[in-house]
């Protein structure tokens, strides 16, 4: 009780402190860099869209951090962009931090004059100024100061630069708020018909510094509860929502401009890098193979480096089996805890080292700017399937974790191609299935598994695309929505940011070994060796799950699966991983030997066997986690039934055309 009542005293005296940005501004970055470790991650309200929080003490201030959704404009339709309008209109923080790109400060500057409006408390960021000084630009921040009436302080979130100096400013702003020197004006006539609103809204009881915020939302076309209908029809008379809309834009982009080019003095060199660089990436031609090639280098990478971290974990958990069976004896405690937990549980961490290694590879690819070209070669591919190129970051998410990228998929605005891109996204390999497709193709392939890997994900990204394609001409009718992305310029990655972001990861991952995994093994164990009528056997096959396995086997005899193989694909269900903790335990061989040397002498299995059960592994039906995120994101459980059943009938055919095929070749 002394607990809860000490966290409510603490959270009551802390400032509220929230980062506000268009998207690739840095601003997840400056967050890391003032939050560190001390982060919680959940969900807003009402929605799936992720919520980051973090804390700091500043200067003697207990301040919460909060990480809002990026967004274009205050104004935009897209859920991310929702709730950040939510949060600023509903529960406006204590102070706002807007990030915006230093090198390319024209995106960010239109959602600076929407800010102004709303009158807050804020602090003007400008990133990446370590780019922008590299192109020769030269900032007047004095005058852009003096003209905006807010602080703003040159920061490069990459090296740190700029952080005392924003804590500084963070503190002052906490003692003392100001709200900036006044709201843009957006032409005589918009700011004519914004007071005629604003007045009827105050008659009808509206208060707060966001009245103008409302009345131009009012002008575009947005409700207008409780006013007075005379008054609003006086306001709107001769105006079309369209017309407003795009005239309060050019009057805010036109403000840009101008107070940029007082403050911005633009240099002449050029980005010497991005210019090498780009012929050779950005070629549709040349691009494509580099990318695949990349991609490659990225799973050799992670086999040679985490290969003998690998062996190390194995050999430990190894050790600790017979380890404890010697100190146990002949028991069933001793073999629950020895092939039960230690067997099920070291199966899957054994590839901790893979996951983290991955992760750090995709980060740095991430922060170097290279993703943002391999969005833009598959745009054109990704058209002509029917699917929206915006539809390219979820599915890029998706090699991490599907449930985080089907989440991403609220960015995309036509309800058709959202839909499109959630059903197709399960196809993607996440993280979770690598440590299945690690284990068989390095006993079954040796050298050759970095390419069986690379095969397989190239069938997993193949079967997402096709499946646009039919799921477009028979479903979700019409042309997909175009892109429009802005290419970051090349900048080195940071390492150390890209080393915690992969910890974290690798955390979670050691986190769902321990929890999830932990009891899904028990429960593996438990039911392989208790026969149906409640007693303990050594012969698996006569177990509980001996004969749902075999009952089921008939079916997936065809894809070359026999009924242990069959029933790990059951536990993947509830966590992708718990498939190799189900072999380590039903692959117990004579309880002897790590789980790759009981696999290579099993009797059953082959290099075609294996290669088939992965490939019904890469597409089967999604977890519960990934089929909670689109039952949650599509809000009907008919899509989730969908996926489900169509997932495991495209895994089943493909699965068979590789398996029946391979015995028609010889293999």
């Amino acid at each position: 009780m002394r607990h809860r009542l000490r966290a409510r005293h603490r959270h009551a005296l802390e400032a509220r402190v929230a980062l506000v940005g268009v998207p690739n501004t840095g601003k997840s970055t400056i967050f890391n860099l003032m939050t560190g470790m001390d982060q919680e991650i959940g969900n807003w309200p009402g929605v799936t869209v992720e919520r980051k929080e973090g804390n700091r003490r500043v200067h003697g201030t207990d301040v919460r951090f909060m990480d809002l959704p990026g967004c274009q404009s205050l104004s935009g339709r897209a859920v991310d962009e929702l709730v950040t309008r939510e949060v600023l209109h509903k529960d406006m923080p204590d102070l706002i931090l807007q990030i915006a790109d230093a090198s390319s400060p024209e995106r960010s500057f239109f959602l600076l004059s929407e800010l102004m409006d709303l009158a807050p408390n804020m602090v003007l960021v400008l990133n990446m100024m370590d780019s922008s000084r590299k192109k020769g630009d030269s900032y007047d921040i004095p005058g852009l100061q003096r003209e905006l009436g807010i602080p703003i302080i040159a920061m490069s979130g990459r090296t740190g630069e700029g952080l005392e100096d924003l804590l500084m400013v963070i503190h002052q702003r906490l003692s003392r708020p100001k709200p900036p020197s006044g709201p843009v004006q957006l032409g005589e006539d918009i700011e004519k018909r914004t007071k005629l609103i604003t007045k009827a809204l105050e008659r009808a009881g509206h208060r707060g510094k966001d009245l103008r915020s409302k009345a131009l939302s009012i002008l575009k076309g947005g409700p207008a509860p409780g006013v007075d209908p005379m008054d609003l029809r006086k306001a709107l008379e001769g105006l079309e929502a369209e017309e407003v809309e795009l005239a309060i834009a050019d009057s805010r982009y036109a403000w840009s401009r101008e107070v940029l080019s007082r403050s911005l003095k633009r240099g002449s060199r050029r980005d010497r890098l991005t210019e090498v660089l780009d012929p050779i990436l950005a070629d549709h031609i040349i691009g494509v193979p580099v990318f695949l090639v990349v991609l490659w280098g990225i799973f050799l990478f992670t086999f040679s480096v985490a290969e003998p971290l690998m062996l190390l974990i194995d050999t430990i958990f190894t050790f600790l089996s017979s380890s404890t069976s010697d100190l146990l004896g002949s028991s069933y405690l001793a073999d629950l805890v020895s092939q039960g937990i230690l067997g099920g549980v070291g199966a899957v961490m054994v590839f901790s080292p893979s996951i983290f290694i991955l992760f750090i590879s995709i980060s740095l690819l991430e922060e170097s700017g290279y993703m943002a070209r391999a969005a833009f070669l598959m745009d054109g591919l990704m058209q002509r399937l029917g699917l929206p190129g915006r539809s390219f970051i979820p599915l890029v998410m998706g090699f991490g974790c599907n449930v985080p990228a089907i989440m991403a998929a609220r960015t995309i605005e036509e309800k058709n191609d959202r839909l499109l891109t959630i059903l197709i996204t399960p196809f993607i390999p996440c993280s979770a299935r690598l440590p299945v497709f690690l284990l068989l193709s390095g006993v079954f392939f040796g050298a050759g598994a970095g390419l069986v890997v690379i095969l397989l994900y190239g069938v997993g990204v193949t079967t997402a695309l096709i499946s646009a394609l039919v799921l477009r001409k028979l479903f979700f009718k019409g042309r997909p929505m175009p892109f429009i992305m802005e290419l970051p310029p090349y900048r080195p990655p940071s390492f150390g940011r890209s080393m915690l972001y992969a910890w974290k990861r690798a955390l979670m991952y050691m986190k769902k070994a321990g929890t999830v995994i932990l009891a899904g093994a028990v429960i593996v164990w438990v039911l392989s060796s208790v026969t149906p009528g409640l007693k303990v056997t050594d012969d698996a096959s006569e177990s509980v799950l001996g004969k749902m396995g075999k009952a089921l086997e008939p079916v997936f005899k065809p894809i070359g699966s026999d009924w242990r193989m069959t029933m790990t694909l059951s536990f993947g269900i509830f966590a992708k991983e718990m498939v190799v903790g189900g072999m380590g335990v039903l692959f117990d061989g004579d309880g002897e030997g790590t789980l790759n040397e009981r696999l290579e002498q099993d009797t059953y299995l082959d290099p075609l066997k294996a290669f088939s059960f992965m490939v019904f592994v890469l597409l089967y039906m999604p977890c519960l986690a990934t089929f909670s995120a689109i039952r949650n994101e599509t809000g009907s459980w008919r899509w989730s039934i969908v996926s489900l059943v169509y997932s495991t009938i495209v895994a089943y055919l493909v699965s068979l055309v590789v398996y029946q095929g391979g015995l028609l070749l010889g293999l």
